[in-house]
């Protein structure tokens, strides 16, 4: 049933006639906001005909979200969307498509804990892939598809394999003799350190034998806690070595912003290296090429200063070398993607009162907006120049989009199209004027709506002021 409702969901989401206003539209209230579907986490399959992404559904009387997967054709410019893992009364997330592109890969608890699951497309029967004694927070599949590399919350002296680190002892006191207590909303529980292992993967799709833990010698979290996840790991294009961000555990973290960026060969006897010991600041966001010459990074300078720019690091994996590709661009760089012939990097940045896309050419630095209003975000490269992304603005939340090699886009998805149509719709604009000393400030401005135009007469007015 709950299969048969998100699917007419989305499809009727894409229906033109549900795009107008109606006469009867009304203001947004704080429920709208609260129950408005949530799409993220899309994935392309290797030969570029299929995207995979996670659709989130709030039902308001029961209190209760339900997260479900979806594909689409991209040959078709019509095709509507195919529920692909969609368990009632679960959650799937996380798509990430095999190397064959026919099997999609996916975190499903409908075991009863958080695993790592895979299905074939465009449809079948999910099959289990772990069988791990843990919740785990996320994965990720090395480029030859043999390997996969997961995290989750383990404690010490257990393995992903062996100790439930969801047991709790008796009564509700903890014993803290060393900090973290709490990091801003999430306590820390003694002894217990996100992770990272690595499974190998048999012809069926499964893991075969045990995991191997995958830390760098360094006692810690990986990722990071408490926001990071999956975009601060990152395998090497040969499959052979892990990269990822540590933050390292002990009486200086509560006072530290210091990540570093760990290499671990996967070989039997292989040592770690710590590529960026020496910079007390950030590390963050490791990304390899995919013709296995580089790999980059972004840092931040100062220690402590966690608002510091993120400047992107590019490092020659064979010799060593590093630069700054970005030091003399005056944005912070939030996410870093290849492009597929590794001669640019996507990343995403802050740009007055935008988030766009940006081409960074490798290795000359140089950098191309590509993308115009509204916040972007997930972008995933496609061969031959084109690449798919969600993009969200003050008028709508997250839909994919896809441009082509010539910034042609096209709309993939409009998953809150009958919930968008009856409401008022929002009005915006952008303004600047000479601040202190000169300096330009920018803000928006969002005009209540009224009917039979704009906003007429005075209004009050709410000044919210960012600093």
């Amino acid at each position: 049933m709950k299969k048969m409702l998100l699917a007419a969901l989305v499809a009727s989401a894409l229906s033109p006639v549900l795009l107008a206003s109606p006469a009867a539209a009304r203001p947004m209230t704080e429920t709208d906001l609260a129950t408005f579907n949530r799409l993220g986490a899309p994935a392309a399959s290797p030969d570029g005909k299929w995207v995979a992404y996670q659709l989130t559904t709030t039902d308001l009387a029961a209190n209760k979200r339900s997260t479900g997967l979806f594909v689409l054709d991209l040959a078709d410019s019509k095709a509507q969307p195919i529920a692909i893992a969609d368990s009632p009364g679960h959650n799937e997330s996380a798509p990430v498509f095999a190397r064959d592109g026919k099997h999609l890969f996916f975190l499903s608890n409908r075991s009863g804990t958080n695993q790592v699951w895979r299905v074939a497309l465009p449809g079948g029967e999910p099959v289990q892939v772990t069988q791990s004694a843990v919740d785990l927070s996320g994965f990720s599949l090395s480029p030859d598809g043999n390997s996969l590399a997961v995290w989750a919350d383990v404690a010490e002296g257990c393995s992903v394999d062996t100790c439930d680190a969801r047991a709790k002892p008796m009564g509700t006191g903890r014993e803290y003799d060393r900090l973290f207590v709490r990091h801003w909303d999430s306590w820390r529980e003694p002894g217990t350190y996100s992770r990272i292992y690595a499974y190998a993967l048999a012809t069926d799709g499964k893991t075969a034998g045990p995991a191997r833990a995958v830390s760098g010698g360094i006692e810690g979290d990986a990722p990071s806690k408490p926001f990071g996840g999956g975009e601060e790991i990152a395998w090497s294009a040969d499959s052979s070595a892990i990269a990822f961000a540590i933050r390292k555990s002990d009486g200086d973290e509560p006072r530290s912003t210091n990540l570093d960026i760990v290499w671990q060969p996967l070989a039997d006897g292989a040592t770690a290296q710590n590529l960026t010991e020496t910079n007390q600041g950030t590390d963050s966001l490791p990304t390899a090429s995919p013709d296995g010459r580089w790999l980059a990074w972004a840092a931040m300078a100062r220690p402590g200063y966690e608002a510091d720019r993120m400047v992107v690091h590019l490092r020659d994996i064979k010799t060593g070398k590093t630069v700054k590709l970005t030091d003399g661009w005056d944005r912070s760089v939030g996410s870093i993607a290849w492009a597929a012939d590794s001669k640019s990097l996507l990343v995403t940045a802050q740009d007055l009162l935008e988030h766009p896309v940006f081409r960074v050419d490798v290795p000359s630095g140089k950098v191309t907006r590509l993308t115009e209003r509204g916040n972007v975000g997930n972008v995933v490269p496609l061969a031959g120049g084109a690449m798919i992304y969600t993009i969200n603005s003050v008028s709508a939340p997250d839909d994919l989009v896809l441009m082509d090699a010539k910034g042609q886009t096209r709309r993939l998805t409009n998953v809150n199209a009958d919930k968008l149509a009856g409401l008022d719709p929002v009005m915006y604009e952008q303004f600047s004027f000479k601040g202190a000393n000169g300096d330009l400030v920018h803000g928006q401005i969002v005009k209540p709506h009224q009917s039979g135009g704009g906003a007429k007469g005075k209004l009050p007015v709410a000044l919210l002021v960012h600093g």
